[in-house]
């Protein structure tokens, strides 16, 4: 009877792991916004594949001077590594929202960068990790930086966050919240 017992415990135990390992996963499954999937930089570009020919929004640090390549950091665009860089071709209706280096939130259908064989004069370092054939939309985001150096020209600013989470700049007497206020 033990021994019965010792292997409809072992034929049902590797089944249900059979089961698990095949399920594949769906990245965008519970963080869809109007259409695109909410992803990080670091999730793009460390799981391409996962991504490709799907609309993504993704945070994204623009360096400015005409450049047609979003890098995954400030960091990333100071020493031009290209490795965490996609190029984008064009933005949509023709409008050039990208004027100035910053953060911008961005949405456009991602493509893969195809894979390349070393050889031939191609470095691996200079190859970018994707394209955006066209940008959809595009928004400039407030740096915490930003909000800062806007408080240092007021007297009576500073930032608080609300909620604990999302950091607002306010002009007037200081809200007292410990552990809220910088």
């Amino acid at each position: 009877m033990a021994v019965v017992l010792c292997g409809v415990l072992i034929a049902c135990k590797g089944s249900s792991h059979d089961n698990v390992a095949a399920a594949p996963v769906d990245r965008c499954a519970h963080r869809m916004s109007v259409g695109a999937c909410v992803v990080s930089a670091v999730e793009l570009f460390s799981a391409p594949d996962a991504f490709e020919g799907r609309s993504v929004s993704v945070v994204l640090f623009y360096p400015g001077h005409g450049a047609k390549v979003l890098f995954a950091s400030h960091d990333s665009a100071e020493i031009n590594d290209l490795a965490s860089a996609i190029v984008f071709s064009r933005v949509a209706d023709e409008q050039e929202p990208l004027l100035e280096a910053g953060y911008y939130r961005v949405e456009a259908i991602f493509q893969r960068s195809p894979k390349i064989v070393v050889g031939d004069d191609v470095v691996p370092e200079h190859v970018v990790a994707g394209r955006f054939a066209g940008l959809e939309n595009v928004e400039r985001l407030r740096t915490l930086t930003g909000m800062r150096e806007f408080c240092a020209e007021y007297k009576d600013c500073s930032i608080s966050y609300s909620d604990g989470v999302l950091p607002i700049p306010r002009i007037g007497p200081a809200i007292n919240s410990p552990g809220h206020q910088e």
